[in-house]
């Protein structure tokens, strides 16, 4: 977490060696992901100066970047060493990878509903302040707890949870800290994010499904949908659970493949994944969202928060406008996507800040700038 710039890319492509992990299995077939006849070329205006891609990348250490356009590649670049074969990890792009997989064992009737209390499936949980929270609670970063994620404070709740993965101290360390926070807030009636919320979605979907999260999701996105390549889940040990907030390492067109997936309604080799309707749940502000205070966690005019989705306002005829949600990464990971536009964008990055505003912004001013210019 505390790393110089410069360190940063070897660091992340690193992350195998680094920590415990588990392999995410690819199937035999690839979903295709055909070359626009001619690259997408994106620009726009910054204090009067116009910046294409490459400045774009360079500006905003951009380590990696895709756009998929009805379902063409019409960009592809790389920075900073990375390659076509660079696993880099998703920090908390995994929570929208996290709950997608709740959506799926909800599908297939292992979660019974997600307005089941998270003891149904943790019992471990009973006492703590877990105990009257739902599954949905922790979709909507609701659950109530008391959790410090200032990435920043080494001492902060969110650095203690990190700190099982990287002493691979073994599944109770997760649950240890569960069972130790305290309650702030009644259950579903104030935003609240916390890595610990979606480490516990994970823990659920493993002990409702019988399976690990990596082979689940192997199971069924991974290999049914047809990712080019094995990706690797950190664990909380040689034979934990994987961490259900954060790094996936992937390849940069599987993280496009899984934008496809999600674009499509969430069907993977010819069959609904998850329920019909999950994919507009998750993605849609709904009545029953929680007040929130997003602070600097959200991206610029944020129309809320789904289940692990980033949501933005209908705004007419902007290209963030309805339809328009997005899986968010400190140091600048991104995976947005348009389904009006049929457009996904997934970003790579080594920002020298876990959070940084004006990196952010960039990075919409060029996701408007490239949606126009698809179009």
């Amino acid at each position: 977490m505390f790393l110089s710039p410069a360190a940063m890319p070897a660091t992340f492509r690193r992350m195998a060696d680094l920590f415990a992990t588990r392999v995410i299995k690819r199937g035999h077939a690839v979903y295709p992901l055909p070359r626009a006849k001619k690259p997408l070329t994106v620009a726009y205006q910054a204090k009067g100066t116009t910046v294409t891609t490459d400045d774009f990348m360079s500006r905003n250490n951009v380590t990696g970047l895709l756009l998929i356009k009805d379902g063409k590649i019409v960009l592809e670049k790389y920075g900073s060493g990375n390659t076509e074969k660079t696993k880099w990890p998703s920090w908390s792009i995994a929570k929208s990878v996290t709950s997608t997989l709740a959506g799926a064992a909800l599908k297939d009737g292992s979660i019974a509903s997600i307005d089941d209390p998270v003891t149904k499936y943790l019992p471990q949980l009973k006492g703590s302040a877990y105990e009257k929270t739902t599954i949905k609670n922790l979709l909507q970063m609701s659950s109530g707890i008391k959790f410090n994620e200032d990435y920043a404070d080494r001492n902060s709740d969110f650095n203690r949870l990190m700190e099982c993965y990287y002493n691979r101290a073994g599944p109770s360390c997760v649950l240890g800290l569960a069972k130790a926070v305290s309650r702030q807030a009644p259950p579903g009636t104030k935003f609240h994010y916390s890595s610990l919320d979606a480490t516990v979605i994970g823990l659920v979907v493993a002990a409702a499904t019988h399976k690990t999260l990596a082979d689940y999701l192997s199971e069924k996105i991974w290999s049914p949908f047809g990712m080019e390549e094995d990706a690797t889940w950190v664990l909380d040990s040689s034979g934990g659970q994987e961490f259900g907030g954060a790094l996936i390492a992937a390849t940069l067109r599987d993280y496009g493949r899984f934008g496809e997936f999600i674009l499509n309604g969430g069907i993977a080799g010819g069959k609904q994944v998850v329920p019909e309707n999950w994919v507009d749940d998750a993605t849609h502000p709904r009545l029953d969202s929680p007040q929130a205070d997003y602070g600097n966690l959200a991206p610029n005019s944020t129309g809320g928060y789904g289940y692990f989705w980033w949501l933005y306002p209908p705004q007419q005829p902007s290209p963030n406008g309805e339809e328009a949600f997005i899986a968010e990464g400190i140091f600048g990971q991104h995976l947005y996507i348009n389904r009006r536009e049929e457009f996904v964008g997934v970003f790579w990055g080594a920002w020298p800040k876990s959070w940084d505003d004006e990196k952010a912004l960039e990075t919409e001013h060029f996701l408007d700038a490239a949606v126009r210019a698809s179009r």
